[in-house]
């Protein structure tokens, strides 16, 4: 049998679609009266998954801060393990939702964090 080796980047994003799929929700049919929480669940399960290289600005109990590009993004932890990891390490984030560096809220959900090695 022979190994394959997979780079980081294919082994994060490869997970993160693993874990979103583990939360898919099938969609009852149009006559069933379908709760407004369902969709969601549903939409959010749906959404793109992304990846963003950077460096880690700031770590706190609930969030961390990367900044990339001259720009910073916050991202809510959500359970995701950042152990090990110290401000300035080089890192890839993957996520789903809607980057924006000017807004004051998260309106991510971080998937995985992974130091990056030079």
């Amino acid at each position: 049998m022979q190994a394959v080796h997979l780079s980081g980047g294919a082994l994060t994003l490869g997970l993160a679609v693993s874990l979103l799929c583990s939360g898919c929700v099938s969609m009852p049919p149009a006559s069933q009266n379908v709760s407004t929480s369902q969709i969601s669940v549903a939409s959010a399960s749906l959404s793109q998954v992304s990846s963003l290289r950077g460096a880690l600005d700031r770590l706190e109990p609930d969030h961390l801060i990367l900044a990339s590009g001259g720009k910073y993004y916050q991202f809510s932890l959500n359970g995701v393990d950042v152990s090990g990891l110290i401000p300035g390490d080089p890192v890839t984030i993957t996520y789903t939702g809607v980057l924006d560096p000017e807004k004051g809220t998260i309106s991510t959900v971080l998937l995985s964090i992974v130091k990056d090695t030079l």
